[in-house]
This record gives structure tokens, sequence and C-alpha cells, in this order.
């Protein structure tokens, strides 16, 4: 996953409004809550959390099924 996917997952994630830019969305790669992967977080309330916007591999669906 790039960044740039990571932060539509975000967007997606945090359910930000289209008219909300991006400033408004932290986004970073690394060890977490949940594994290592990509994490974002509402740039105005750090504090509430952050999510995990990644599949962790071994949770990654098999292509045909």
């Amino acid at each position: 996953m790039t960044e740039a996917e990571a932060r539509k997952a975000a967007r997606i994630a945090l359910n930000l409004d289209d008219d909300e830019d991006d400033d408004s969305i932290g986004v970073a790669h690394g060890r977490g809550h949940s594994g290592t992967g990509w994490y974002a977080w509402h740039a105005e309330y750090p504090s509430e959390g952050s999510v995990r916007v990644d599949v962790p591999r071994k949770h990654k669906r098999k292509e045909g099924t």
C-alpha cells in the first residue's frame, strides 16, 4: 500500500467529508496497536487515537476467493 492509498482509505475509515482537505488526516507507516502497517488519525483530534487502514498480510484474501 502506498501513502496515497493509505490516505484514501483513511478518508473512508475516519468518515471524512469530501470538502475536508488532506491536512486533516495524519498517516504513518509503523508498528502500532494492530501490528506493523499504515495508521491514520484525524489531525485535529490525535488524542482520539488511530485506526489501521491496511489489511495485515495474513488476513488478505487470496485471488479467486
